[in-house]
């Protein structure tokens, strides 16, 4: 299984949005990608998709940028993937037979563990977790 940058990029935009929450500050795409070292155009279009799914509010103007739209503990991982992805986990295959409805069943549990993990990881906390191993 592999995670896309898109979902990792996303996920390092919304860990910097909550480093900056308690300042209130509006935050700039260039301030993000600059240290996060996400390419820029990469960057403006997961911030759209956020913008979107109602996980960022955008500030226009000269001093515009991105704030988050709720608190950090309202957010969770699985938030930031479905609103990129537009899922999780998913598997492709539409196969019919014995054996691959036991793979299919595997699939389903694989996924609902990863979904559960996600949606119970909110930005706050991983965010904390992971400025305590810098």
């Amino acid at each position: 299984m592999k995670i896309s940058s898109k979902t990792q990029y996303a996920i390092l935009a919304m860990m910097h949005l909550t480093s900056r929450y308690s300042d209130g500050k509006i935050v700039s795409t260039v301030e993000i990608a600059e240290a996060q070292k996400i390419p820029f155009k990469f960057l403006t279009h997961v911030m759209l998709n956020l913008q979107e799914y109602g996980l960022v509010k955008s500030v226009r103007g000269k001093h515009g940028g991105y704030r988050l739209a709720k608190e950090p503990s309202q957010i969770s991982l699985g938030d930031v993937t479905r609103a990129v992805e537009g899922w999780v986990v998913r598997c492709d295959v539409d196969i019919e037979t014995p054996a691959y409805a036991k793979v299919e069943a595997l699939w389903g549990e694989i996924t609902k563990s990863i979904e559960e993990r996600l949606n119970s990881t909110d930005l706050k906390t991983f965010a904390g977790t992971a400025q305590g191993r810098a």
